[in-house]
Parts: C-alpha cells; structure tokens; sequence
C-alpha cells in the first residue's frame, strides 16, 4: 500500500507509474493524479504541445519510412498510368514541352549555366519560365520558390 501526496488517498502499488529513480521503485503520485496533472499542463501550454507534436510527428523515422514505402508501391502500382498522364500532359501543352527540351539541351551543351536560385540562394535550381515563347530566357529557382512562383500565378489567373 502507498499513499498518493497530491490526494493523499492510501490505495494498492499498482495504482502508482513504476520509476526506478524512486526508493520504492514507484512515482508518489497516483496514476489518475498524474493523469489529471498531465492534462492540466498540456491544456495550460497548448500552443508549445501542439508544435511539439507536429515535430515529433515530423520526425518519426517509422512514419516516413511508411510513407516512402507507399509512395514506391504508388509508383510501381500506377507506371502505366503516371506514364499516360505524363504524355496527355506533353501533348497538350507542346510549347511546354518544347521550351522544357530547349533547356535542358542549352545546359548539357554549356550554352546556358544552372545558377543558385535567384531568390533565396540554394542549389540546385530549377528553370522557370515566364514566357514560354522565348524558351532559353528562365528565372533559376529552388523547387520550393519555383512551386510558391506557380501558385501565385494561379492566384493572379484567378482573380483576373
């Protein structure tokens, strides 16, 4: 028998959480005053657990392992399929296509050098073009700036 300190009710070993720190080999809190205490805390510090959370979740080697794992059987799943995408996609938008061709072959060649992205520095870069008519003028951008530049121009698409 052990004696909780916070609701000083007397009560059986089992009801206190094992810690080998302890003399007895139990924590001197009961589990349901831990359990009260706990929520207490996490409901005082919200915003902090909620970031902690999301990092742990983030983080978690086993998740994204999964996640990979899914990802490659999508693929192997769907080939076929993503293959037919891809062409229905080159031939609808073949000035696309080909601005895409003109430069990868002008970098492979040495006419035109991939640089850092222009708004934040990192490598490696992407081309973007802004006009598809003139496919060797590109604005070199990392995929994260590259993805933030398309989704504005879907927003100015939208609004006009």
């Amino acid at each position: 028998m052990k004696k909780c300190f916070e609701c000083k009710v007397t009560m059986a070993v089992v009801n206190f959480y094992k810690n080998s720190g302890m003399a007895d080999g139990r924590v001197n809190k009961c589990k349901e005053c831990t359990k009260a205490s706990v929520k207490k805390n996490r409901k005082a510090n919200h915003d902090y657990y909620k970031e902690y959370d999301k990092s742990r979740y983030n983080n978690d080697p086993i998740r994204r392992a999964l996640q990979q794992k899914q990802r490659v059987e999508w693929v192997e799943n769907n080939r076929a399929r993503a293959n037919e995408l891809k062409r229905n996609w080159a031939k609808k938008n073949k000035h696309k296509t080909r601005a895409h061709l003109a430069v990868h072959r002008a970098v492979k060649s040495g006419e035109l050098k991939r640089e850092p992205c222009e708004r934040c520095s990192r490598e490696p870069s992407q081309a973007h073009h802004e006009d598809y008519s003139r496919p060797l003028d590109v604005v070199w951008l990392c995929s994260q700036c590259h993805s933030d530049e398309h989704v504005k121009q879907r927003e100015r698409k939208t609004n006009e």
